[in-house]
């Protein structure tokens, strides 16, 4: 097997003998992927119905921006030649900057990461509002049953912290603040109004902020967060089992957006790493091919030899619309997807998708390692048991990649000071960083793999001619 690993494996030269190298193994982990059976996809759906609960509350932060509106929206427009109509322009307020904001920024981060912590996405639900229309209802989240009491206390606890920071910023808006700087020396920093002045100049509007943070800036709908997954037993019997199938052919598609969404989120931060450690590969296609189209800015994981002689597959991280987020947000959102695409001749991939390799000054970042370590903790202990055969294999794919950073994990290490340790051997060791390298894409591809494995499954299931049955109640 050959790999894209930058200087450790020289793929880009012509391939002959270097397609059949084998790239040097990482410590290996015990798990293996096994192939989910369409009875452990409705086990799985099952387990979400009857042990998980949806859900959802809502973080409101401070208002980040305001629009230039009048004579200087004009003038500004003019400058550049152009109309009110093309030409948009916006100013910046509650300018991080301040010790106030930024301490209030870092209290909703560390919500939106206890959240992350506990809880898996699902696919997005479209319900009308009060007028009829309809909307989608982004936001929603799985929680396992058991976990929910913890949760919830902790989320209250942090919604607290979030108050007690709004209402320092609310002083701060119009007062003087005392702080003390990264050598513990106190200081006096401006109102926030005075420092957004001094950043949007004649730009800036005292009218542009709320009369009181506090009544703004909250966690809401805490009081009804959870929600159980239910289809009343009062119903007629046929209509029971009509809303029922819908039900769990709902709950399919939640698994399947579910694990689709912590394979792109643990590659994403895995790719991440993986450039931090080699030169990116880039392909740059000729106008006709249609890899140009097809797979717009996209790097090359690894390669692979096909069926064929002469021919090869390639695994390809490139940017595309995710539906999924795109519903979430209301706006078009990208995001990065992964998987195998050929085969292509060798002489095809070299002349016609032409890889380049992009040779760049890399910088090994501790905080990439440790927000990897803590994902794979956080799937092991919390998500991937509402994940059923899925889960498990999600935390195969990534076991020997686990096990190559744990290598250097001494009694007593937390996460920190293993990233640390990690980012100091990559930079001095050639071996550890082939290994991790190596690691790294091997979990890649496996993810990959139990992310299209789970959208196959899923449609074997929907085809099922006894799908009611296999729905049934137990």
């Amino acid at each position: 097997m050959s790999g894209t690993l930058g200087s450790f494996f020289k793929v880009y030269e012509p391939m002959t003998s270097t397609m059949t190298k084998p790239a040097p193994k990482a410590q290996s982990g015990k798990k293996q992927l096994k192939v989910v059976t369409l009875e452990e996809h409705v086990s799985a759906v099952k387990s979400l119905k009857e042990k998980c609960f949806e859900v959802q509350f809502t973080v409101h932060g401070l208002p980040k921006s305001r629009k230039i509106g009048g004579k200087m929206a004009t003038e500004i427009a003019k400058s550049v030649k152009g109309k009110t109509k093309g030409v948009r322009a916006s100013k910046s307020i509650f300018t991080s900057e301040h010790p106030a904001v930024s301490e209030l920024n870092a209290v909703i981060r560390q919500l939106d990461e206890y959240r992350n912590a506990f809880t898996i996405v699902k696919s997005a639900d479209v319900v009308e509002d009060d007028s009829g229309k309809s909307k989608i209802l982004g936001g929603v989240r799985l929680i396992f049953e058991a976990d929910h009491q913890e949760f919830y206390e902790g989320v209250i606890e942090r919604a607290k912290r979030i108050t007690d920071a709004a209402a320092k910023v609310q002083h701060a808006v119009d007062h003087e603040t005392t702080h003390y700087d990264k050598k513990n020396q106190q200081i006096i920093v401006p109102s926030i109004k005075e420092m957004d002045k001094m950043n949007c100049g004649d730009a800036w509007d005292a009218s542009d902020y709320p009369e009181d943070v506090t009544k703004v800036v909250g966690v809401t709908g805490t009081d009804e967060m959870f929600r159980e997954y239910h289809v009343s037993t009062k119903l007629a019997p046929e209509i029971y089992a009509r809303a029922e199938q819908r039900l769990m052919e709902k709950l399919s598609g939640d698994l399947e957006a579910a694990t689709v969404r912590m394979v792109d989120d643990l590659n994403r931060g895995f790719g991440t790493l993986l450039n931090e450690l080699v030169n990116r590969v880039r392909i740059d296609p000729v106008a006709d091919h249609p890899w140009k189209a097809l797979y717009p800015d996209a790097e090359v994981i690894k390669t692979k030899p096909a069926e064929t002689e002469d021919e090869i597959y390639v695994y390809l991280s490139y940017k595309t619309y995710d539906t999924e987020l795109s519903k979430e947000a209301g706006k078009p959102v990208q995001t990065r997807k992964t998987h195998w695409v050929g085969p292509i001749s060798e002489k095809a991939y070299q002349e016609k998708v032409r890889p380049t390799e992009v040779d760049e000054q890399k910088k090994i970042f501790p905080n990439v390692i440790e927000g990897i370590l803590k994902e794979m903790q956080e799937i092991r202990t919390k998500k991937k048991q509402m994940l059923g055969a899925y889960g498990d294999n999600i935390d195969a794919s990534f076991d020997n990649l686990a096990a190559t950073l744990d290598k250097l994990r001494k009694h007593g290490d937390d996460n920190a000071s293993l990233a640390q340790k990690v980012a100091t051997e990559v930079k001095s060791g050639v071996s550890y960083r082939k290994d991790l390298a190596t690691a790294i894409t091997d979990a890649m591809e496996k993810l990959g793999s139990t992310a299209e494995e789970v959208r196959v499954v899923r449609r074997k299931v929907m085809g099922a001619k006894k799908f009611q049955e296999m729905f049934g109640k137990e």
